[in-house]
């Protein structure tokens, strides 16, 4: 993370889930809490295996200090899926 001189916080990291094949629901915890607000968190996939179009993420719900994520896969075959998180707030 980065704490810039305007007070805005940059947050980022990433959550291996490992194989999954239909839906996948995960939480992940910052690296540290932001003291008023997340203003805007992004999640996006890293396929290492598998057919990446087949898949989608989006956030479900955004905290201070974590948020909950969703993943889905839409074909039969397992894909080896990573959640990669951006953060924005002050």
């Amino acid at each position: 993370y980065i704490r810039l001189s305007t007070g805005l916080i940059l947050q980022w990291g990433s959550q291996g889930v490992g194989d999954i094949a239909g839906d996948y629901y995960g939480s992940w915890g910052y690296p540290i809490t932001f003291p008023n607000v997340c203003l805007q968190a992004f999640v996006t996939l890293h396929c290492t295996t598998g057919r990446l179009f087949d898949a989608s993420a989006a956030t479900t719900a955004v905290r201070n200090y974590s948020l909950d994520y969703t993943m889905q896969e839409w074909s039969s075959a397992a894909q080896s899926l990573t959640a990669r998180f951006f953060l924005i707030g002050y």
